[in-house]
């Protein structure tokens, strides 16, 4: 049965028990891993240790593409070009 995709990091993070269980389980302090789910982000460079943890823990929804498709959408720090008329 193929688990239904997550629609965000916040929904990654809250598979977990605890917030306290994906910290530790990625490796990261657990406040790290508070601001990633109050921010509803987790950055690209954490993407290998969620994707390893959630295989340990069978959460098979959670993989890198699910990750990079709920990732939130950045903005543009330079919007020079969109502001010239």
């Amino acid at each position: 049965m193929i688990a239904p995709p997550l629609p965000s990091h916040r929904d990654v993070i809250d598979s977990w028990p605890s917030i306290g269980k994906f910290a530790g389980d990625i490796g990261v302090a657990y406040n790290t891993a508070k601001h990633m789910r109050r921010r509803g982000s987790i950055p690209p460079e954490y993407f290998s240790a969620v994707v390893a943890a959630a295989k340990r823990r069978a959460l098979h929804a959670i993989d890198f593409e699910s990750l990079a498709r709920a990732a939130p959408a950045r903005p543009q720090k330079n919007r020079r070009d969109a502001i010239i008329a």
